[in-house]
């Protein structure tokens, strides 16, 4: 029998500089609040922490976690362990690219008291690996769409996951790209956040605790 590689939650994490700035501007792009640090779009989370070493870093669980760790160590996966800030034990590995990814326990799902009014459509990622990242995350059971663009471009998926490789010859750094409606520029402005207007008619921006987006009008 095949293992069960899906995943069930993927957190974008970032660390909280200023808590209060960083959650109006999430709720300003139209994510809910979850609870003091997570905001989702109902699929997809973004996470703020006291520290992370590295911004953006992601967090997963999987649906069956046995299958997912036995399968990863059979891939000679290589975890490291930190400490959470209530003192729990977390495991973590890297992707070809220094991507930290961490992996828990699987919890409950979270329950959304409204619904989200934006979409999370990709955590960016530039490469200078690009194949050998791409078969990387196959492995750890994603599937790969590849999109039409002038250069090398994925989208990887697992469910919530949804990791975009950019071949660096085009694309520098790491960033969110995410679908909004138009309000949520107002809203944006209001706060006095720096919004720069692409060609493409999307936006470029960058959240108080230092995340890059691109905003694209639903």
């Amino acid at each position: 029998m095949k293992p069960d590689l899906s995943l069930d939650k993927f957190h974008i994490l970032s660390q909280s500089k200023e808590l209060n700035e960083s959650t109006q501007f999430y709720l300003a792009l139209g994510l809910v609040q979850v609870n003091d640090k997570i905001f989702s779009d109902g699929s997809a989370c973004i996470e703020l922490r006291d520290h992370c070493q590295n911004i953006p870093s992601i967090y997963i669980e999987a649906h069956n976690d046995q299958d997912v760790f036995n399968h990863y160590q059979d891939l000679g996966i290589i975890f490291d362990c930190s400490s959470t800030e209530n003192g729990d034990t977390e495991l973590f590995f890297t992707d070809p690219n220094g991507l930290s990814i961490f992996l828990g326990e699987k919890t409950a799902r979270h329950e959304l008291p409204n619904q989200s009014s934006c979409t999370i459509l990709e955590l960016s990622q530039s490469t200078k690996h690009y194949v050998d990242s791409i078969n990387f995350w196959v492995q750890l059971g994603a599937t790969c769409d590849a999109m039409r663009s002038d250069y090398p471009r994925t989208l990887l998926r697992n469910k919530p996951l949804l990791l975009g490789l950019h071949d660096n010859s085009k694309y520098k750094g790491q960033g969110l790209i995410i679908s909004i409606k138009k309000e949520a520029i107002q809203k944006l402005k209001k706060l006095g956040t720096p919004l720069m207007k692409n060609s493409n008619g999307s936006f470029l921006c960058f959240s108080p605790d230092g995340l890059q987006f691109t905003l694209s009008l639903a």
